[in-house]
């Protein structure tokens, strides 16, 4: 049973986001801050009260920095979270932390946070409190960095901030990949037994996606799809592939793979038109209906 907790600003996870900027003399600053993130693809969005030090510098230097904080630092970036540059104008060298000019705009970065983007201003709304950002680069120091040049978040450890139990948390271990593994549940139908890949050099077969199926050894790769048998009518009990309304219009997408990539496979396909003629059988379900089917085909 789910317990309601009503109106609360909680989300997994929120990030810790070390804003910096110069004043208008040129004196570095930074502030903590969790409402934020990315909201376009150059584009960050934070909510920032018009109060912070950091804000007024921002407004007059058109620019600003966002390093992620690290576990290593996690005393620093909260205490930047703490104390206002209002009253305490050093609290950025009293956290420890240097400061060295970003290389594509007028902002610091803190060097004790390795990533960290750079960002000019687009726009503040002192009413909401929302700023936005265009980030004009990423930067990140070559410690961070993998074997092939991408920033390593293990080597990085960020830190999220935990608004219910008010703590910070490392980022712990990989559990998946992005744009891959809901590819599992992707449909599509495997015409199994209808062509010879025998005499084939490769038999590598791919879905709609460009994921790889089949390897080159004919061996099923995490294949989401089902026998064609399953559907057919005529062949035991088919399943249908789909349930419509009075009126309702459906699409099926069919596909033919020429398995065998090899020229002489392929080029006699290409040398020549085909024509594929696909049926479909539909059922009435309504119990007063006396027609049991409704044929239709389609030539392509």
């Amino acid at each position: 049973m789910r317990k309601n907790f009503g109106a609360k600003p909680w989300s997994y996870p929120q990030p810790v986001f070390i804003i910096a900027a110069y004043d208008e003399a040129g004196n570095p600053d930074a502030m903590n801050a969790a409402w934020g993130g990315i909201s376009d693809t150059e584009e960050v969005s934070i909510c920032l009260s018009a109060s912070h030090k950091t804000v007024k510098n921002i407004l007059a230097r058109k620019a600003f920095t966002i390093s992620m904080a690290t576990a290593s630092q996690v005393v620093a970036c909260d205490y930047v979270g703490l104390v206002s540059g209002n009253q305490v104008p050093d609290k950025f060298q009293r956290a420890g932390f240097h400061a060295e000019k970003a290389s594509q705009v007028d902002a610091p970065l803190i060097q004790e946070l390795p990533m960290a983007l750079e960002c000019e201003l687009v726009s503040y709304d002192p009413s909401t409190g929302r700023m936005v950002g265009r980030i004009v680069n990423v930067s990140a120091e070559e410690a961070i960095l993998d074997e092939s040049g991408k920033i390593d978040p293990e080597k990085l450890e960020p830190i999220v901030f935990d608004p219910v139990q008010q703590t910070y948390r490392k980022l712990g271990d990989t559990v998946g990949h992005a744009f891959r593994d809901g590819k599992k549940l992707k449909f599509i139908l495997r015409l199994d037994g209808l062509g010879q890949t025998g005499t084939a050099q490769t038999a590598v077969t791919v879905d709609s996606t460009g994921s790889v199926v089949v390897n080159a050894a004919g061996q099923l790769t995490n294949d989401p799809s089902e026998p064609i048998s399953k559907y057919l009518y005529g062949v035991g009990t088919p399943t249908a592939l789909c349930s419509m309304r009075a009126g309702e219009i459906a699409r099926v997408d069919y596909w033919l793979y020429l398995e065998g990539c090899d020229t002489a496979c392929i080029m006699p396909v290409q040398e020549r038109q085909l024509a594929l003629q696909l049926g479909f059988i539909g059922r009435r379900n309504d119990a007063d209906s006396t027609d049991e089917t409704m044929p239709t085909t389609q030539n392509r």
